[in-house]
């Protein structure tokens, strides 16, 4: 008889367990994929990482909408860029898919007159939403950044 009730607790704690381990959809680390983008990707210029509150600031996007997030910019004379920003949910990736349209925007309007030859990179500037993370990646190589963001 002991030994049925310490099976049975077994058997209870062992589906227990069980039940607590289910899989939740992987998270894409926005810190890898903005690496590879900087590395795998053939830039005219050189990118820097973007580091601290410049990351946000210069987005427009608030910290709480993001779990983690990395970018790189170029020197000036290029309008290339990486920026990838995992998001805390559908609302705050919604939130940062628009602050990176604005930045595109307000680049193209910078560098109409400034190098007009950087306009076909920004018109075709690749902007992709998967879920909650969200990528800019502004390059002449977008077949490439296009399938790194899409996995």
């Amino acid at each position: 008889m002991k030994r049925n009730i310490v099976l049975c607790l077994s058997l209870a704690l062992c589906l227990l367990a069980a039940g607590c381990g289910g899989q939740s959809a992987p998270t894409a680390d926005a810190v890898d994929l903005a690496d590879r983008l900087s590395t795998q990707i053939q830039f005219e210029d050189t990118l820097s990482p973007l580091e601290g509150d410049m990351l946000y600031t210069l987005y427009g996007i608030d910290q709480k909408d993001v779990q983690q997030g990395a970018a790189y910019v170029s020197t000036g004379a290029t309008a290339e860029e990486i920026a990838v920003f995992s998001c805390t949910d559908d609302s705050a990736a919604q939130r940062v898919e628009s602050a990176l349209k604005q930045r595109v925007d307000s680049q193209k309007q910078s560098y109409v007159d400034y190098v007009p030859k950087e306009m076909t990179k920004l018109n075709d500037a690749v902007l992709i939403r998967r879920g909650n993370l969200v990528a800019l990646c502004i390059s002449n190589d977008n077949a490439t950044a296009k399938q790194l963001i899409q996995g």
